[in-house]
């Protein structure tokens, strides 16, 4: 249909104004031709549609039900393996370790900061900026 359409506008393009007077009827005898027979909507053609999706409705519940009847969950209680408890406080005395010394670093970078001066600073800034 587009290709018709275009095929017509090509064939009367003369200038702007010849658009409208030369290819109005080939461009109407094309849509004449497009159109397809509408669908009539009756009360019998409605009743169908219904009568359609209340069966659709109770095919899809019916499976749902039945699904969740035959479909059993088990749960599989976790296993707690229990350990000995010197390697966990061994564990925790190294991540205790590990943050105090990143505590320290992050207050040494702070200090350091506060007493750098201002061209430093606006370089660390630029620095932090083009990351």
């Amino acid at each position: 249909m587009k290709e018709k359409i275009i095929d017509v506008l090509e064939k009367h393009y003369y200038g702007r104004n010849f658009i409208e007077s030369r290819c109005a009827d080939d461009l109407l005898a094309l849509i004449k031709e497009s159109k397809k027979p509408k669908i009539v909507f009756t009360e019998k053609v409605a009743a169908k549609i219904v009568a359609c999706l209340v069966v659709l409705a109770l095919c899809l519940s019916l499976y749902i039900w039945v699904a969740a009847k035959t479909i059993k969950v088990e749960r599989v209680p976790t296993v707690i393996a229990l350990t000995n408890t010197d390697t966990i406080y061994e564990d925790i005395e190294v991540l205790k370790l590990k943050s105090d010394t990143i505590i320290i670093n992050n207050e040494k970078q702070i200090n350091n900061y506060n007493r750098a001066s201002t061209t430093d600073k606006v370089e660390l800034f630029a620095k932090r900026v083009n990351r």
